[in-house]
Protein backbone atom coordinates (compact mmCIF):
# COMPACT_ATOMS: atom_id res chain seq x y z
CA UNK A 1 0.00 0.00 0.00
CA UNK A 2 1.33 3.38 -0.71
CA UNK A 3 0.33 6.48 1.49
CA UNK A 4 -0.05 7.14 5.02
CA UNK A 5 0.79 5.02 8.39
CA UNK A 6 -2.06 5.39 9.73
CA UNK A 7 -4.63 5.57 6.85
CA UNK A 8 -3.18 1.96 5.98
CA UNK A 9 -4.48 0.61 9.30
CA UNK A 10 -7.87 2.56 8.79
CA UNK A 11 -8.07 0.48 5.55
CA UNK A 12 -11.32 0.81 3.48
CA UNK A 13 -11.79 -2.88 2.93
CA UNK A 14 -14.72 -4.38 4.15
CA UNK A 15 -13.79 -7.51 4.77
CA UNK A 16 -13.04 -6.53 8.38
CA UNK A 17 -9.93 -7.10 11.02
CA UNK A 18 -8.31 -9.95 9.35
CA UNK A 19 -8.11 -8.24 5.97
CA UNK A 20 -6.51 -4.68 7.78
CA UNK A 21 -4.44 -7.36 9.68
CA UNK A 22 -2.64 -8.24 5.89
CA UNK A 23 -2.30 -4.81 5.14
CA UNK A 24 -0.63 -4.46 8.44
CA UNK A 25 1.69 -6.82 7.58
CA UNK A 26 2.87 -6.24 4.04
CA UNK A 27 3.41 -2.25 6.03
CA UNK A 28 5.88 -4.06 8.34
CA UNK A 29 7.57 -6.10 5.60
CA UNK A 30 8.12 -3.58 3.07
CA UNK A 31 8.74 -0.40 6.03
CA UNK A 32 11.86 -2.18 7.16
CA UNK A 33 13.01 -3.17 3.82
CA UNK A 34 12.62 0.25 1.81
CA UNK A 35 15.48 2.80 1.74
CA UNK A 36 14.93 6.44 2.31
CA UNK A 37 16.69 9.75 2.03
CA UNK A 38 18.11 10.95 5.10
CA UNK A 39 19.58 14.60 4.54
CA UNK A 40 22.78 13.90 2.56
CA UNK A 41 22.82 10.41 3.89
CA UNK A 42 21.37 7.13 2.23
CA UNK A 43 20.04 5.04 4.82
CA UNK A 44 21.40 1.17 4.80
CA UNK A 45 18.98 -1.48 3.31
CA UNK A 46 20.45 -4.77 5.82
CA UNK A 47 16.62 -6.49 5.54
CA UNK A 48 16.03 -9.28 3.89
CA UNK A 49 12.51 -9.68 2.26
CA UNK A 50 10.24 -11.33 3.94
CA UNK A 51 8.39 -13.55 2.21
CA UNK A 52 7.26 -11.22 -1.00
CA UNK A 53 6.04 -13.20 -3.64
CA UNK A 54 6.71 -10.45 -6.43
CA UNK A 55 9.53 -8.86 -6.82
CA UNK A 56 10.27 -4.96 -5.14
CA UNK A 57 10.56 -3.67 -8.45
CA UNK A 58 7.14 -4.24 -9.35
CA UNK A 59 4.44 -1.06 -8.54
CA UNK A 60 2.11 -1.33 -5.93
CA UNK A 61 -0.71 -1.17 -8.36
CA UNK A 62 0.26 -4.33 -9.66
CA UNK A 63 -0.06 -5.64 -6.29
CA UNK A 64 -2.77 -4.76 -4.87
CA UNK A 65 -4.31 -5.60 -8.32
CA UNK A 66 -2.70 -9.34 -7.33
CA UNK A 67 -4.76 -9.78 -4.17
CA UNK A 68 -7.82 -7.75 -4.85
CA UNK A 69 -9.91 -11.18 -5.85
CA UNK A 70 -12.17 -12.33 -3.10
CA UNK A 71 -12.87 -16.35 -3.22
CA UNK A 72 -15.52 -18.21 -2.50
CA UNK A 73 -14.34 -21.16 -0.98
CA UNK A 74 -13.61 -20.27 2.49
CA UNK A 75 -11.91 -22.82 4.93
CA UNK A 76 -10.26 -22.00 8.64
CA UNK A 77 -7.21 -20.52 7.52
CA UNK A 78 -4.96 -21.80 10.28
CA UNK A 79 -5.75 -25.43 9.16
CA UNK A 80 -7.48 -28.68 10.98
CA UNK A 81 -6.47 -31.13 13.49
CA UNK A 82 -6.84 -34.36 12.03
CA UNK A 83 -9.72 -35.09 14.64
CA UNK A 84 -11.46 -31.66 14.27
CA UNK A 85 -14.84 -31.15 12.37
CA UNK A 86 -13.59 -30.15 9.22
CA UNK A 87 -16.36 -27.48 8.53
CA UNK A 88 -15.66 -24.63 5.37
CA UNK A 89 -18.36 -22.50 3.36
CA UNK A 90 -18.95 -21.36 -0.10
CA UNK A 91 -20.87 -18.60 -1.20
CA UNK A 92 -22.82 -18.67 -4.84
CA UNK A 93 -26.40 -19.07 -7.04
CA UNK A 94 -26.14 -22.56 -6.37
CA UNK A 95 -23.95 -25.80 -5.60
CA UNK A 96 -24.67 -29.21 -3.98
CA UNK A 97 -21.37 -31.24 -4.57
CA UNK A 98 -17.17 -30.52 -3.25
CA UNK A 99 -13.98 -32.48 -3.63
CA UNK A 100 -10.74 -32.01 -1.68
CA UNK A 101 -7.81 -32.14 -3.61
CA UNK A 102 -4.14 -32.99 -2.62
CA UNK A 103 -1.87 -30.04 -3.66
CA UNK A 104 1.25 -32.32 -3.68
CA UNK A 105 0.32 -34.97 -5.60
CA UNK A 106 -2.94 -33.10 -7.53
CA UNK A 107 -5.34 -36.13 -6.87
CA UNK A 108 -8.81 -36.04 -5.03
CA UNK A 109 -8.70 -37.73 -1.83
CA UNK A 110 -12.34 -36.76 -0.73
CA UNK A 111 -15.92 -35.68 -1.91
CA UNK A 112 -19.23 -34.47 -0.26
CA UNK A 113 -22.31 -32.77 -0.35
CA UNK A 114 -22.96 -28.88 0.61
CA UNK A 115 -26.27 -28.04 2.71
CA UNK A 116 -27.52 -24.33 2.42
CA UNK A 117 -27.54 -22.35 5.35
CA UNK A 118 -30.37 -20.58 4.69
CA UNK A 119 -28.81 -17.13 4.60
CA UNK A 120 -26.97 -15.23 2.16
CA UNK A 121 -23.47 -13.23 2.40
CA UNK A 122 -21.91 -10.41 0.28
CA UNK A 123 -18.80 -9.12 0.31
CA UNK A 124 -16.45 -6.24 -1.57
CA UNK A 125 -13.01 -5.24 -1.37
CA UNK A 126 -11.88 -1.00 -2.09
CA UNK A 127 -8.47 -0.15 -2.09
CA UNK A 128 -7.56 3.97 -2.34
CA UNK A 129 -3.66 4.10 -2.45
CA UNK A 130 -2.72 7.75 -1.78
CA UNK A 131 1.16 9.23 -1.91
CA UNK A 132 0.76 11.56 1.02
CA UNK A 133 -1.81 11.06 2.66
CA UNK A 134 -0.19 12.38 6.04
CA UNK A 135 0.94 15.57 4.52
CA UNK A 136 -1.40 16.49 2.38
CA UNK A 137 -4.99 17.60 4.33
CA UNK A 138 -7.51 14.65 3.07
CA UNK A 139 -5.18 12.77 1.25
CA UNK A 140 -4.12 12.74 -1.98
CA UNK A 141 -5.67 10.07 -3.85
CA UNK A 142 -3.12 7.94 -6.44
CA UNK A 143 -5.62 5.38 -8.04
CA UNK A 144 -8.49 3.74 -6.61
CA UNK A 145 -9.12 -0.03 -6.99
CA UNK A 146 -12.39 -2.20 -6.35
CA UNK A 147 -13.53 -5.87 -6.46
CA UNK A 148 -15.58 -7.87 -7.87
CA UNK A 149 -19.07 -8.14 -5.45
CA UNK A 150 -19.13 -11.53 -4.06
CA UNK A 151 -22.38 -12.54 -2.90
CA UNK A 152 -25.10 -15.63 -3.06
CA UNK A 153 -26.37 -18.36 -0.56
CA UNK A 154 -23.96 -19.60 2.14
CA UNK A 155 -23.68 -23.40 1.69
CA UNK A 156 -22.09 -25.83 4.19
CA UNK A 157 -19.61 -28.74 3.62
CA UNK A 158 -17.27 -30.95 5.91
CA UNK A 159 -14.06 -32.43 4.98
CA UNK A 160 -13.91 -36.20 5.58
CA UNK A 161 -9.99 -36.53 5.91
CA UNK A 162 -7.49 -37.22 8.89
CA UNK A 163 -4.47 -37.58 7.11
CA UNK A 164 -1.74 -35.07 7.71
CA UNK A 165 -1.22 -33.28 4.51
CA UNK A 166 -1.76 -29.79 2.63
CA UNK A 167 -4.92 -29.58 0.64
CA UNK A 168 -7.61 -27.91 -1.08
CA UNK A 169 -11.16 -27.41 -1.52
CA UNK A 170 -12.88 -27.16 -4.92
CA UNK A 171 -16.34 -26.49 -5.72
CA UNK A 172 -17.26 -26.34 -9.02
CA UNK A 173 -14.80 -24.08 -10.71
CA UNK A 174 -14.00 -22.54 -7.24
CA UNK A 175 -10.86 -23.43 -5.12
CA UNK A 176 -9.99 -22.28 -1.45
CA UNK A 177 -7.19 -21.45 -0.54
CA UNK A 178 -4.66 -24.59 0.67
CA UNK A 179 -4.53 -25.46 3.96
CA UNK A 180 -3.10 -28.15 5.85
CA UNK A 181 -4.28 -30.83 8.33
CA UNK A 182 -2.13 -31.77 11.10
CA UNK A 183 -2.20 -32.25 14.99
CA UNK A 184 0.77 -29.59 15.40
CA UNK A 185 -0.81 -26.65 13.38
CA UNK A 186 -2.01 -24.39 16.44
CA UNK A 187 1.32 -24.63 17.31
CA UNK A 188 2.75 -23.69 14.18
CA UNK A 189 0.27 -20.84 14.18
CA UNK A 190 1.42 -19.62 17.68
CA UNK A 191 5.07 -19.67 16.25
CA UNK A 192 4.34 -17.46 13.69
CA UNK A 193 2.04 -15.09 15.57
CA UNK A 194 4.83 -14.59 18.44
CA UNK A 195 7.18 -13.52 15.65
CA UNK A 196 4.76 -10.11 14.98
CA UNK A 197 5.33 -8.62 18.64
CA UNK A 198 8.95 -9.09 18.09
CA UNK A 199 9.32 -7.10 15.08
CA UNK A 200 7.65 -4.19 16.42
CA UNK A 201 9.91 -4.40 19.70
CA UNK A 202 11.38 -0.67 20.76
CA UNK A 203 14.49 -0.03 23.08
CA UNK A 204 17.64 -2.54 23.03
CA UNK A 205 15.47 -5.37 22.69
CA UNK A 206 16.90 -8.31 20.35
CA UNK A 207 14.18 -7.97 17.86
CA UNK A 208 14.66 -10.49 14.95
CA UNK A 209 14.35 -7.48 12.89
CA UNK A 210 16.16 -4.70 13.50
CA UNK A 211 18.72 -3.22 15.63
CA UNK A 212 18.26 -1.10 18.78
CA UNK A 213 16.49 1.83 18.16
CA UNK A 214 15.18 4.58 19.91
CA UNK A 215 17.22 4.90 23.01
CA UNK A 216 16.72 8.39 24.02
CA UNK A 217 12.95 7.85 24.70
CA UNK A 218 11.32 8.40 28.09
CA UNK A 219 10.21 5.34 28.61
CA UNK A 220 12.68 2.74 26.40
CA UNK A 221 11.06 -0.68 25.60
CA UNK A 222 7.67 -1.64 24.72
CA UNK A 223 6.36 -2.16 21.17
CA UNK A 224 5.92 0.34 17.99
CA UNK A 225 2.22 0.71 17.57
CA UNK A 226 1.08 0.59 13.46
CA UNK A 227 3.53 0.18 11.33
CA UNK A 228 5.18 3.05 12.24
CA UNK A 229 7.51 4.15 15.30
CA UNK A 230 4.74 5.43 17.73
CA UNK A 231 4.28 3.58 20.94
CA UNK A 232 0.98 3.74 22.19
CA UNK A 233 -0.31 3.12 25.77
CA UNK A 234 -3.90 2.10 24.30
CA UNK A 235 -2.57 -0.54 21.96
CA UNK A 236 0.43 -1.90 23.95
CA UNK A 237 -1.56 -2.64 27.06
CA UNK A 238 -3.98 -4.55 24.96
CA UNK A 239 -1.25 -6.75 23.53
CA UNK A 240 0.14 -6.75 27.28
CA UNK A 241 -2.78 -7.65 29.03
CA UNK A 242 -3.54 -10.82 25.86
CA UNK A 243 0.28 -12.21 26.22
CA UNK A 244 -0.03 -12.17 29.98
CA UNK A 245 -2.84 -14.24 29.82
CA UNK A 246 -2.37 -16.70 27.35
CA UNK A 247 0.96 -17.30 28.83
CA UNK A 248 -0.80 -18.09 32.36
CA UNK A 249 -3.79 -19.36 31.15
CA UNK A 250 -2.49 -21.65 28.88
CA UNK A 251 1.00 -22.75 30.52
CA UNK A 252 1.10 -26.21 29.14
CA UNK A 253 0.64 -24.73 25.34
CA UNK A 254 3.63 -21.96 25.48
CA UNK A 255 7.03 -23.68 24.71
CA UNK A 256 10.31 -22.55 23.94
CA UNK A 257 11.20 -22.07 20.38
CA UNK A 258 12.88 -19.08 19.74
CA UNK A 259 16.05 -17.47 21.57
CA UNK A 260 15.25 -13.84 23.12
CA UNK A 261 16.38 -12.97 19.39
CA UNK A 262 13.89 -14.96 17.05
CA UNK A 263 16.89 -15.80 14.94
CA UNK A 264 18.14 -18.21 17.20
CA UNK A 265 16.07 -21.30 17.36
CA UNK A 266 19.40 -23.93 18.16
CA UNK A 267 19.83 -22.20 21.36
CA UNK A 268 17.33 -20.89 22.81
CA UNK A 269 16.89 -18.94 26.01
CA UNK A 270 15.07 -21.68 28.08
CA UNK A 271 11.67 -19.22 28.76
CA UNK A 272 8.42 -20.16 26.61
CA UNK A 273 8.35 -17.76 24.02
CA UNK A 274 4.84 -16.31 24.80
CA UNK A 275 5.77 -15.37 27.89
CA UNK A 276 8.89 -14.08 27.07
CA UNK A 277 7.39 -11.45 24.92
CA UNK A 278 4.99 -10.54 27.58
CA UNK A 279 8.18 -9.85 30.13
CA UNK A 280 9.41 -7.54 27.50
CA UNK A 281 5.29 -5.26 28.20
CA UNK A 282 5.90 -5.27 31.58
CA UNK A 283 9.84 -4.14 31.93
CA UNK A 284 8.26 -0.86 29.84
CA UNK A 285 5.54 -0.82 32.27
CA UNK A 286 8.24 -1.31 35.07
CA UNK A 287 11.09 1.57 33.52
CA UNK A 288 7.62 3.81 33.13
CA UNK A 289 6.94 3.26 37.08
CA UNK A 290 10.36 3.99 38.24
CA UNK A 291 11.00 6.87 36.13
CA UNK A 292 8.25 8.45 37.44
CA UNK A 293 9.57 7.70 40.94
CA UNK A 294 6.70 5.60 41.59
CA UNK A 295 3.95 8.01 41.10
CA UNK A 296 1.49 6.36 38.98
CA UNK A 297 -0.05 9.62 37.50
CA UNK A 298 3.34 10.91 35.90
CA UNK A 299 3.94 7.40 34.55
CA UNK A 300 5.02 7.67 30.51
CA UNK A 301 3.29 5.10 28.66
CA UNK A 302 2.94 6.92 25.34
CA UNK A 303 6.02 7.90 23.02
CA UNK A 304 5.89 9.80 19.97
CA UNK A 305 4.10 12.34 18.19
CA UNK A 306 1.76 11.61 14.92
CA UNK A 307 2.79 14.40 12.80
CA UNK A 308 7.16 14.29 13.07
CA UNK A 309 7.08 10.25 13.21
CA UNK A 310 4.83 9.97 9.62
CA UNK A 311 7.23 12.79 7.97
CA UNK A 312 9.73 10.27 7.84
CA UNK A 313 9.93 6.29 6.74
CA UNK A 314 12.94 4.19 7.53
CA UNK A 315 14.56 1.82 9.76
CA UNK A 316 13.75 2.26 13.58
CA UNK A 317 17.17 2.34 14.57
CA UNK A 318 18.07 5.28 11.74
CA UNK A 319 15.14 7.76 13.81
CA UNK A 320 17.57 8.45 16.59
CA UNK A 321 19.57 10.37 14.30
CA UNK A 322 16.78 12.12 12.84
CA UNK A 323 15.20 16.05 13.50
CA UNK A 324 12.74 16.22 16.01
CA UNK A 325 10.67 17.41 12.46
CA UNK A 326 11.38 13.57 11.03
CA UNK A 327 10.21 11.80 14.32
CA UNK A 328 13.90 11.83 16.24
CA UNK A 329 14.66 12.93 19.70
CA UNK A 330 13.58 14.41 21.84
CA UNK A 331 10.28 12.22 20.93
CA UNK A 332 6.89 13.42 22.69
CA UNK A 333 6.04 12.17 26.21
CA UNK A 334 2.55 10.83 26.89
CA UNK A 335 1.68 10.07 30.02
CA UNK A 336 -1.77 8.75 29.12
CA UNK A 337 -2.41 6.79 32.55
CA UNK A 338 -6.19 6.87 31.82
CA UNK A 339 -8.14 3.61 33.49
CA UNK A 340 -8.52 1.95 30.55
CA UNK A 341 -4.38 1.68 29.67
CA UNK A 342 -3.71 1.05 32.99
CA UNK A 343 -6.24 -1.55 33.63
CA UNK A 344 -4.86 -3.45 31.36
CA UNK A 345 -1.10 -2.54 32.39
CA UNK A 346 -1.61 -4.22 35.18
CA UNK A 347 -3.34 -7.10 34.28
CA UNK A 348 -0.53 -7.90 32.06
CA UNK A 349 2.08 -7.37 34.98
CA UNK A 350 -0.22 -9.85 37.27
CA UNK A 351 -0.81 -12.27 34.88
CA UNK A 352 3.09 -12.55 33.92
CA UNK A 353 4.20 -12.36 37.29
CA UNK A 354 2.68 -15.56 37.75
CA UNK A 355 4.53 -17.70 35.63
CA UNK A 356 7.93 -15.82 35.19
CA UNK A 357 8.51 -15.81 39.06
CA UNK A 358 10.64 -19.34 38.79
CA UNK A 359 12.84 -17.38 36.30
CA UNK A 360 13.28 -13.78 38.20
CA UNK A 361 11.22 -13.63 41.59
CA UNK A 362 12.24 -10.11 42.31
CA UNK A 363 10.93 -9.18 38.81
CA UNK A 364 7.61 -10.74 39.51
CA UNK A 365 7.23 -10.00 42.79
CA UNK A 366 8.24 -6.07 41.68
CA UNK A 367 5.51 -6.37 38.95
CA UNK A 368 2.84 -7.47 41.69
CA UNK A 369 3.37 -4.61 43.81
CA UNK A 370 3.54 -1.59 40.96
CA UNK A 371 0.17 -3.70 38.99
CA UNK A 372 -1.27 -3.07 42.59
CA UNK A 373 -0.62 0.60 42.54
CA UNK A 374 -1.64 0.86 39.41
CA UNK A 375 -5.05 -0.46 39.64
CA UNK A 376 -5.91 1.29 42.69
CA UNK A 377 -5.31 4.55 40.95
CA UNK A 378 -7.17 3.70 38.31
CA UNK A 379 -9.93 2.75 40.21
CA UNK A 380 -9.92 6.10 41.47
CA UNK A 381 -9.48 7.86 38.14
CA UNK A 382 -11.69 6.29 36.26
CA UNK A 383 -11.43 8.31 33.33
CA UNK A 384 -10.58 6.71 29.94
CA UNK A 385 -7.68 7.85 27.85
CA UNK A 386 -8.46 9.17 24.65
CA UNK A 387 -5.83 9.89 21.96
CA UNK A 388 -6.32 11.49 18.17
CA UNK A 389 -5.61 7.68 16.54
CA UNK A 390 -7.71 5.73 19.37
CA UNK A 391 -10.57 8.32 20.03
CA UNK A 392 -13.32 6.57 21.76
CA UNK A 393 -11.40 3.05 22.80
Amino acid sequence: MVGSQRALCRSTSKIGWAGAAVHVLTVLALIFTAAFAVTAQQDTRPYANIANPLPDTLDQLYRDSATIKIGRVRVNQAGYRPGDDKFFYYVGSSASSFSVIDTVTGATVATGTLTSKNVTSAGQLKIKASNNAQIVSGGDTRYTMQSAAVSGTVYEGKIDVTKPGRYRVKVGNDVSAPFWIHEDLYGWVRDAAIKFPAVNRCGDSESWFHGACHLKDATQGGWHDCGDHLKEGITQSFLHSMLGLASAALKDRDVDRYGRNHNNTLQTDGVPDVLYEAKHGSQYVVNAYNNAKGDVSKMILSVGGFGPDHQWWGQPEMQDRMSYERGGPVRDARNEVGANILGNFAAGLALTAKNYAIFDKKFADTSIAIAKKMYEYAKTHQTATQTPAYSGN
